[in-house]
Formats: structure tokens, C-alpha cells, sequence
């Protein structure tokens, strides 16, 4: 199981860092669960895709994974990118801030 590490930021902090926040496309953030709304459901829904989401012991959606990676994670000539990037779930475009809270991410800690 991976372990994704959290810090606490001020406000001023967090917007320097999303200002200036440039994704390295490594996939790392792409393997955590991440829980995903009837809105985001309805987004991937509606570009075609279904079979994209369970529900996990606490009965919530999650997206489904593969390998220990989300399922629209693709490969591309060493780099790693969505195959939903453009209706990617809310929690994928926030990462990895979220209010004070920043998640560990190796293109923030550069």
C-alpha cells in the first residue's frame, strides 16, 4: 500500500505554490483512491466510458484501478496522462491542493 504524506500550508503559501505549479506527469498522485461524486460520474459518463467506478467497503465511489494505478492513467512515451484529463473527477484537478492542506506531490517539493 502506498503512503501519501500531508502538510499543512497558510492560504498565502498554497496560492504561491498553485500559482507556480507545473505537473511533472509522473502518475504518482494517480494511485491513491479517490472517491468520486455523481457529478464526476456523470461527466466520464457522458464522453462514453462506463464500468469506470465501484464502490469500496465504506460505500462510496472510487474509481476503479489497475495495476495499483486509476484506470484512465495511460502511458505515453515515458510520461503519464488521463484519458478523461479534460472531465477528470474534482479531487484529481485539485491535487494536490486541497484548502490547507497539501498533498505529497515530487513536482511541488522541486
Amino acid at each position: 500500500m502506498n503512503h501519501i504524506h500531508i502538510k499543512e500550508v497558510d492560504r498565502d503559501t498554497r496560492e504561491l505554490l498553485q500559482e507556480n505549479f507545473i505537473c511533472s506527469k509522473c502518475g504518482k498522485c494517480c494511485s491513491m483512491t479517490l472517491v468520486v461524486s455523481n457529478y464526476d460520474i456523470l461527466k466520464i459518463k457522458k464522453q462514453g466510458y462506463t464500468d469506470f467506478y465501484e464502490q469500496d467497503i465504506l460505500g462510496r465511489n472510487v474509481l476503479k484501478m489497475n495495476n495499483d494505478k486509476c484506470i484512465f492513467l495511460k502511458e505515453v512515451d515515458g510520461s503519464f496522462l488521463c484519458a478523461v484529463y479534460e472531465v477528470r473527477p474534482k479531487g484529481c484537478s485539485d491535487y494536490p491542493f486541497f484548502n490547507n492542506i497539501l498533498m505529497e506531490c515530487d513536482a511541488v517539493e522541486k
